[in-house]
């Protein structure tokens, strides 16, 4: 019988070993997981190549793109309008400016649909340069130019957005055209970006002395035009939202938009004229005007849209 057994392979006469022996390639065990590095195939690594160079090169391209821009933009304030004549906003902003005397320059600045801040400041101004066409429009050429330095420098925490940034407002059509002009948007525009930054620092750190800073920035704003309380306004609400576990924040914030109350008396006769039928040039604002909002807001310039997508494809 154990012959029998032993001639037909019987179990009994294989002496059992603790590792089968594979019968077949396909059944040696393969090393754990994790116990050694797999090479990736080579079509794997060939995509990570190109796209490694992909993003290099869009980044040379973004660069190329900002510094372009920013010097274009520049350049353009530097040569555009310098040798045109003064026109009528302008030549007002030159009666002002020569007022020979206080109280002639604040009777002018009862008077003007724009606030004092701009007036004073070119009337100081005069004083030192004279009021010729080039002297008059020096202010909104510093003005301007300054608006992109400030963003440059401390637009943003990040690099990268601070330079998309200045990027965009150095070839932003309505201050290519006001920066050779002696009328207070330059100005303006260089507060709104100053007071735009102060905002982000408040929301970013919840510091009252940034709402102060900020505060102090709205003041101006507002005393160059009125319509400047729009923007304020909205930021405002934001900010009262923010830091609303921190009411003594705006007791600074109180005292500096009081002198600006303290002077509104002396220039709301002349505005509230405009309210008037056949008074102004403007349309006087209804009801109806709520559904034009997002106009007046935003606008409706295309090429702001195709800016605005293309930053967005940038960014992502």
């Amino acid at each position: 019988m154990l012959g029998l057994a032993r001639a037909a392979g019987s179990p009994i006469s294989r002496p059992i070993s603790p590792i089968p022996t594979p019968c077949h390639p396909c059944c040696v065990p393969r090393h754990p997981r994790g116990s050694r590095r797999k090479r990736p195939p080579a079509v794997g690594r060939a995509h990570g190549k190109r796209r490694v160079l992909a993003e290099g090169n869009a980044l040379r391209i973004e660069r190329v793109v900002i510094v372009a821009a920013i010097l274009a933009g520049v350049v353009h304030r530097c040569v555009y309008g310098w040798f045109t004549p003064f026109w009528l906003d302008e030549a007002y902003t030159g009666v002002i400016a020569s007022q020979s005397t206080l109280s002639g320059l604040i009777d002018w600045c009862r008077h003007e649909l724009s606030g004092p801040f701009y007036y004073v400041s070119m009337w100081l101004w005069e004083k030192l340069a004279g009021n010729g066409d080039t002297a008059l429009r020096l202010p909104s050429l510093f003005a301007s130019l300054a608006a992109i330095a400030l963003i440059v420098f401390w637009g943003s925490a990040n690099r990268r957005e601070r330079l998309l940034w200045a990027a965009m407002t150095a070839v932003w059509l309505p201050g290519l055209v006001f920066v050779a002009q002696a009328r207070p948007q330059a100005l303006l525009f260089l507060l709104a970006t100053a007071q735009t930054i102060a905002f982000l620092r408040c929301v970013e750190a919840r510091s009252p002395r940034w709402l102060t800073v900020w505060s102090a920035i709205g003041a101006a704003l507002l005393l160059t035009h009125i319509y400047a309380a729009a923007i304020i306004g909205l930021q405002a609400l934001c900010l009262i939202w923010w830091f609303r576990d921190r009411p003594r924040a705006f007791l600074p914030s109180l005292a500096i938009f009081a002198l600006v109350a303290a002077w509104l008396p002396f220039q709301l006769a002349f505005l509230f004229d405009f309210l008037k039928p056949g008074m102004a040039w403007y349309p006087v604002s209804g009801p109806a005007e709520a559904l034009r909002l997002p106009y007046h807001l935003f606008g409706v310039n295309v090429m702001a849209f195709a800016v605005i997508a293309a930053a967005a494809i940038i960014l992502a």
